[in-house]
């Protein structure tokens, strides 16, 4: 009987030790197997690819096409799609400027801040009236971009807040936006932005009638793969 719980012990002590180390081996095994080492490429190639969409995003300003979705469809979760949080963030202000620019050509002044407001007035009489920013109103009556850029500079204009100095690039997109949004034109808005892949897209986003999910994908993914043409072209 002793010599039987001596046997029974020593079987248990030699299953225990060999089978951590017969699972070391499976484990070891299954990783060197060819679908493991492809799975394993696999995932780091997209994580790989992934990352060099987002930083394309980034770089080139993807989040004004993702503002301008957000607008369009009236849905500001859509800037959560850009990228990383500050992306994100420039996302929601320039959908701010969207919506700022869109509402200042349409009159619906009642839905602006200062000096907004006060300029959307001042548009809607033709600039006859108004008095603070009235270089800013007939710099927007006159599709002036370089007077739009002198007006910003006044303390009226430069300091007020959601405001600030406007530099040519953007006042000819600002003005892209207010005349693309006054004639519902998308033609029109990509004439003031022509030599800017993105804000010509944002342009056929926001003033485009059917613009579906998948249109807004390929969109991006077109761009995407236009600048990624274009920084293997340089290397």
């Amino acid at each position: 009987m002793h010599k039987q719980l001596t046997l029974i012990i020593l079987l248990l002590m030699f299953c225990f030790i060999i089978t951590p180390v017969y699972s070391q081996r499976s484990n070891d095994d299954y990783a060197l197997t060819p679908q493991v080492i492809l799975k394993a490429q696999k995932d780091e190639t997209l994580y790989s690819e992934k990352k060099k969409n987002e930083n394309i995003r980034a770089s080139y300003n993807f989040h004004e096409i993702y503002a301008a979705q957000a607008i369009k469809n009236e849905a500001m979760s859509i800037c959560e799609q850009v990228g990383n949080k500050a992306t994100v963030q420039n996302c929601m202000e320039h959908a701010n400027f969207i919506f700022t620019v869109t509402n200042l050509a349409a009159g619906n002044c009642d839905l602006l801040q200062e000096p907004f407001k006060n300029l959307c007035n001042g548009l809607s009489n033709g600039c006859n009236t108004i008095k603070s920013n009235r270089n800013m109103c007939e710099a927007f009556k006159n599709n002036d971009i370089n007077g739009i850029t002198r007006a910003s500079n006044a303390p009226t204009w430069a300091f007020a807040p959601g405001a600030g100095i406007i530099n040519p690039d953007n006042a000819r997109h600002t003005l892209a936006i207010y005349y693309g949004s006054k004639n519902n034109s998308a033609d029109v808005c990509e004439k003031y932005v022509s030599n800017n892949p993105v804000r010509r897209a944002a342009c056929r986003i926001l003033f485009s009638n059917g613009m579906s999910l998948a249109d807004f994908n390929r969109i991006v993914d077109n761009l995407i793969n236009q600048y990624k043409t274009s920084e293997g072209s340089k290397k």
